[in-house]
């Protein structure tokens, strides 16, 4: 029994994947093993996506490492049978169908999960820039007060405010 199939995969979570996942060496149970891995990351990303739809961001989050996981062993899989290949020649056209097919579908489903990533993207930008924005209007309203090079404190009025993002935390 491979290590991947130690890891069965409760609903909704859709499984977890150790990292470094041994594939079957029977190539039909091989190919078997990765498509389900293909299915699981697929299912993560309709999850992702369905939650950036909703504006989850506790899911999306949640999500986030399951990802990482899910896709790392995508690309263990899939390095084991392209360096295996010569294995794979004699099971390729059982298979071959079912791959297109979930190609298909997986490239569908990961074009819009982009397509809310960048959206979603694009919101949190617009975000910033109004918050950003009323803070600067906000510090022209009110009476500033800095200090000159030699530390007199003097009125900071009709000088010009400078507001911006540090994001070094």
């Amino acid at each position: 029994m491979s290590e991947y199939m130690n890891f069965q995969k409760p609903e909704p979570v859709r499984g977890e994947y150790k990292p470094g996942v041994m594939l079957a060496r029977d190539p039909k149970r091989a190919m078997q093993e990765m498509m389900d891995i293909i299915d699981h990351l697929h299912g993560i990303i309709d999850d992702e996506t369905r939650a950036l739809e909703s504006a989850d961001t506790k899911t999306f989050l949640g999500l986030q490492e399951k990802k990482l996981i899910a896709a790392q062993a995508y690309h263990d899989g899939t390095t084991q049978i392209i360096s295996r290949k010569e294995e794979f020649v004699d099971i390729r056209d059982t298979f071959k169908k079912k791959l297109e097919n979930k190609q298909e579908a997986f490239h569908a489903s990961t074009e819009l999960n982009m397509k809310k990533l960048k959206s979603m993207s694009r919101g949190l930008q617009r975000m910033t820039n109004l918050l950003m924005e009323n803070a600067r209007e906000q510090g022209r309203k009110m009476q500033t007060l800095g200090y000159t090079a030699s530390g007199v404190i003097e009125s900071a009025e009709g000088k010009k405010l400078s507001i911006g993002l540090n994001e070094s935390a």
